[in-house]
């Protein structure tokens, strides 16, 4: 542990993010290096994305954010909206975060990987995309319902997305 290599305690404060350390006055510079580097190689990187695409990000229940937190290793929060766009916080190793950022791209693209055994569908609905929907989104629910699938429509490019079992979705 980094208190066992470098000879200094270390302590945070309690539902903070101050680190204090104590000891001989080698142990302690020689602890605040350690943490400096590992800090530097850690830093992360901010992903903004438009207010308009935030929930491609979430996904269902926060799904799409988990997903890439568990499958990047990576520790990602959600942070303010600055300019119409909402600003995640992504920290991890280098190569994590990359990892992470294209799965932000796919998760906007509407590419991120379903579960095992499930397919995904797009269609273009055009003008047909308020039929789709329905008021307050009654008919994507109903179809939902009947077909067992996950609908999800931008109704702004009037793009649709089927997700769910092959047999389902053909």
């Amino acid at each position: 542990s980094l208190q066992d290599e470098s000879g200094a305690k270390l302590d945070i404060d309690k539902g903070g993010t101050v680190l204090h350390f104590s000891g001989s006055r080698e142990a302690v510079s020689k602890a605040r290096a350690m943490v400096d580097d590992f800090v530097a190689l850690n830093r992360g990187k901010v992903i903004e994305v438009e207010e308009s695409k935030v929930g491609a990000v979430f996904g269902k229940g926060g799904s799409n954010l988990r997903k890439i937190q568990d499958r990047t290793g990576t520790f990602i929060d959600v942070g303010a909206l600055v300019s119409g766009k909402r600003q995640f916080s992504v920290v991890g190793p280098p190569d994590a975060v990359t990892e992470a950022e294209d799965m932000f791209a796919k998760s906007l693209s509407g590419d991120l990987e379903v579960g095992a055994g499930e397919v995904r569908d797009v269609l273009q609905l055009g003008a047909g995309t308020p039929a789709v929907i329905g008021r307050g989104g009654a008919r994507v629910n109903e179809l939902e319902k009947a077909h067992g699938v996950k609908i999800a429509v931008e109704s702004a490019s009037g793009r649709c997305q089927v997700v769910g079992k092959r047999s389902k979705v053909d």
